[in-house]
């Protein structure tokens, strides 16, 4: 707009004022994207064996043990609920998430770390890091367990923290210190015992529509209207929920695809809704190609390459297409694991490289070490980058922008004895990767103010104090002054 105005005399005062009064307001920040989402994977042959590799990811360097303390005390009411879903993976904890300013969000005991570690992302750097490399930024109390972190990938400034029956979104100002907290509300109103979250999503593209999906139901929230009422409520019929994930169109519709226990894939797209009563999915999605097993362990849909990634429990993932209307699997492949002496496991909590297409960090929880998976046109590659001893625990695994690594971007885990691992792409992958075609552009995001802000310029009952939990940020000093009315 600036440069447009300025070629124009009469908008000169306009001009100047968008630049002394308006331009201040927002942050300007750079991320990677990629530039056309038609990744030629899908090339022949429609069975893409899966490739044992060594040669795909390094270890890079890590923080010394300690860093963190991040062990689940299992000690409240739910904890034998949370230790058996914990146990059978049925949940997967995921306590480790990064934005596009490369922080980095970890949930300890009792508190979320906001912090950062330079030295992590040193290239010259391949000793074990010292505690104090670790620089915390803000400490924020948390007043139940924690088993999930997301940043809001669109504005960085959003933290979404969840257990199995509680959520808040936390409100970062620029200098990463607490500025507000907003608690969903009423999420489990009704609920059986047994109903509990399973993932945490926030809705693509969006600032302030957060995803809570549970073993029963899923509820979307606009959090710009109401963090009580759900926009939309989805069940299905006499079946629970293993996963789900938003398939994102061409024409920047969202589609919601659901997996159940019983082995059906279920589509709904998403539409403008009028009241929060619970909706039923029934649209099925049809594969022509039919995996073994009907367990669904995992579900992702990888925007960069146009592909919904589901894994089943016995190591198989299918990889599929969609046209606008979900009515039609326009392409899809399956991967399947070469029997011999590498043990065949399901791989869970993907996490896409965010610089790459088809790559893919993954957690293999049976054999607690992390995973790198390539997907090329004819085969796919997969490395047991590191295991772990079973007395170590893996408890999140995020990909992190690094300028400091040859693609960009890096993969980051963390480990339950307070250690963050890195790991990096060898130029060999890089080299499988350049057969998908990837263009790296660079996408302008805005990030706003304190989400809360949002409800209380809404046209609805005012913002209650009384939902608001008793977190104080110790790091936090004259918050006031950062938010904008």
């Amino acid at each position: 707009i600036l440069d447009i105005l300025k070629n124009n005399r009469t908008c000169q005062i306009f001009s100047k004022f968008i630049q002394n009064f308006l331009k201040p307001l927002f942050t300007v920040v750079n991320l990677p994207t990629i530039e056309n989402n038609q990744c030629n994977v899908f090339n022949l042959p429609t069975t893409k064996s899966i490739k044992y590799a060594s040669n795909l990811f390094s270890v890079h360097n890590q923080t010394k043990a300690g860093t963190c303390d991040v062990k689940l005390k299992l000690d409240r009411n739910v904890s034998k609920l949370l230790k058996t879903l914990l146990t059978s993976n049925a949940i997967i904890r995921s306590i480790l998430s990064s934005d596009s300013k490369s922080r980095l969000a970890i949930a300890e005991a009792d508190k979320i770390l906001i912090a950062e570690c330079p030295k992590l992302f040193d290239t010259k750097s391949s000793s074990a890091i010292e505690k104090s490399a670790l620089k915390i930024l803000s400490k924020i109390p948390i007043p139940f367990e924690t088993i999930y972190v997301k940043f809001n990938q669109i504005n960085s400034d959003f933290l979404a923290i969840a257990g199995i029956r509680d959520c808040i979104i936390l409100t970062l100002n620029n200098k990463s210190e607490l500025i507000d907290q907003l608690v969903i509300e009423s999420i489990f109103e009704g609920a059986a015992d047994s109903v509990a979250m399973i993932d945490l999503q926030w809705i693509p593209n969006s600032q302030t529509k957060l995803a809570i999906i549970t073993n029963k139901f899923i509820k979307i929230y606009d959090l710009s209207k109401d963090n009580i009422l759900p926009e939309h409520h989805f069940v299905l019929d006499e079946d629970t929920i293993r996963a789900a994930t938003f398939y994102e169109h061409s024409n920047a519709s969202l589609t919601l695809v659901v997996c159940s226990n019983s082995g059906s894939i279920l589509y709904q797209t998403l539409f403008e809704s009028t009241d929060s009563s619970a909706t039923l999915i029934s649209n099925i999605l049809t594969l022509t190609i039919t995996p073994k097993s009907k367990q669904v362990v995992n579900s992702i849909f990888s925007k960069n390459s146009d592909l919904l990634c589901i894994t089943y429990a016995d190591a198989v993932a299918i990889a599929i297409r969609l046209n606008n209307n979900c009515e039609i699997i326009e392409q899809q492949f399956i991967c399947e694991p070469q029997t011999g002496n590498h043990p065949i496991q399901p791989l869970y909590n993907w996490t896409e490289i965010r610089t790459q297409k088809a790559v893919f960090g993954c957690l293999n929880a049976k054999l607690n070490a992390i995973v790198g998976l390539v997907i090329n046109q004819s085969e796919s590659h997969l490395q047991t980058i590191q295991a772990f001893a079973t007395t170590i625990k893996i408890e999140g695994i995020t990909s992190v922008l690094s300028s400091n690594s040859n693609s960009g971007s890096c993969i980051v885990a963390l480990t339950d004895d307070g250690t963050l691992h890195r790991y990096d792409l060898f130029d060999t992958a890089m080299s499988l990767i350049a057969n998908t075609n990837s263009t790296i552009v660079t996408e302008t995001i805005i990030s706003n103010q304190s989400i809360k802000s949002y409800l209380s310029n809404a046209s609805l009952t005012p913002f209650n104090s009384k939902n608001q939990l008793n977190i104080n940020n110790t790091n936090n000093t004259n918050n006031n002054n950062n938010t904008i009315n």
